[in-house]
């Protein structure tokens, strides 16, 4: 009796995995829709996110060759970085915006171009730091630049909080 109750059982289990699966299955295919403002708030989240850690990975390899801890091709690494980058501005640029997120996405899409100039201007500073032979005046110029591109990326990073402050915010009532 036991054997058939410990069947019947693990049957039961068995269908309900199945079920959940493919319930979880169908709850994802329509999220990746971005027909839900919270998913199209968590897609443009992700992009700056993804941007940032591309961006800090780059710097701390900038980082390593300053310190001779690695010998790599910062130029190379930088292609690597912005074909990254790109792809994230591709995405936000090809979901279509859910409602009243337009601003939202322009403040996304700005971040994202700062960040890709900072790369490109990381990449200049670090060539110039890892050689011992580079003059004082030209370093400082392209340390000048950087300060000033970082600093306009902080302010852009400030105005996609901003917008996206708003965005949630907002709401729209379904007629």
């Amino acid at each position: 009796m036991k054997k058939y109750l410990f069947i019947a059982v693990a049957m039961l289990g068995s269908v309900t995995i199945v079920n959940a699966q493919t319930v979880t299955k169908r709850v994802v295919e329509k999220t990746n829709k971005g027909d839900s403002k919270t998913h199209y708030n968590y897609l443009l989240l992700d992009a700056v996110n993804y941007s940032d850690a591309a961006y800090s990975r780059y710097e701390k390899l900038v980082q390593d060759v300053w310190d001779k801890k690695a010998n790599a091709n910062l130029t190379k690494n930088r292609i690597e970085t912005l074909e990254e980058i790109d792809k994230y501005l591709t995405t936000v640029k090809e979901t279509p915006i859910y409602k009243g997120g337009e601003s939202y996405q322009l403040a996304v899409l700005a971040y994202l171009s700062a960040v890709k100039d900072k790369v490109i201007a990381l990449e200049h500073l670090g060539t110039l730091g890892d050689d011992a032979n580079t003059d004082a005046i030209v370093y400082n110029k392209a340390s000048a630049k950087f300060t000033d591109i970082s600093n306009e990326a902080i302010d852009l990073r400030n105005n996609v909080r901003d917008k996206k402050s708003e965005y949630e915010k907002t709401f729209y009532i379904q007629k």
